[in-house]
């Protein structure tokens, strides 16, 4: 069963008598609504391949529009990636300046994001989801690829069995655009 795929616009711009294109225009990567258990209503998946150092894992994740971060379990992150968090903890500075940053101030926010994500290192942390239960676990950072789009990303990686999610920050943000189409059961990341 193939999750997503990859498509050119039609109005990408040709040279006259080739077959060549010149300029694609509104890449896109299309991704599909599935049920991720029998009878439940499908919900928008995209196969996401998660990389970190020699070690990756292709892995059906649901977009989440409401999600900060990408979350993933972190068995995965231990046991198919082989991150051990321990040994990427970042030093005790950078940990209190991540507990202590006003994450609505984005300069401040995304300049500390991208130092964490330069350094490799893992951040320990808890927090709430919207359902109102805490979980702990670490952010840290890995390439994620969802069809030709391929970013280091900062990942929170949670102590609970849960869907692996794409979130906003690092995956939505770096978009155009990105559409839900409940009515065709599938959706697209323009790039």
């Amino acid at each position: 069963m193939r999750w997503q795929k990859i498509s050119f616009r039609k109005n990408s711009k040709r040279k006259p008598g080739t077959n060549t294109v010149k300029q694609v225009k509104n890449l896109k990567i299309d991704f599909y609504f599935k049920s991720h258990r029998p009878k439940h209503v499908p919900i928008p998946i995209a196969n996401a391949k998660f990389k970190h150092q020699n070690n990756e894992s292709l892995i059906p994740c649901l977009i989440d529009s409401g999600a900060d971060f990408c979350t993933v379990p972190i068995e995965i992150g231990k046991f198919m990636l082989n991150i051990d968090f321990e040994n990427k903890l970042a030093p005790y500075e950078i940990r209190r300046e991540w507990q202590d940053i006003d994450k609505s101030d984005s300069k401040k926010f995304n300049g500390l994001v991208e130092k964490i994500i330069e350094n490799q290192y893992a951040i320990p942390n808890s927090i709430e989801c919207a359902c109102g239960k805490g979980s702990s676990g670490y952010y840290c950072p890995v390439q994620i690829e969802i069809g030709v789009f391929k970013k280091q990303v900062l990942v929170f990686w949670i102590n609970s069995n849960v869907i692996p999610l794409i979130g906003r920050i690092g995956v939505f943000d770096q978009m155009k655009k990105v559409v839900f189409d409940t009515k065709k059961q599938k959706g697209q990341f323009y790039l």
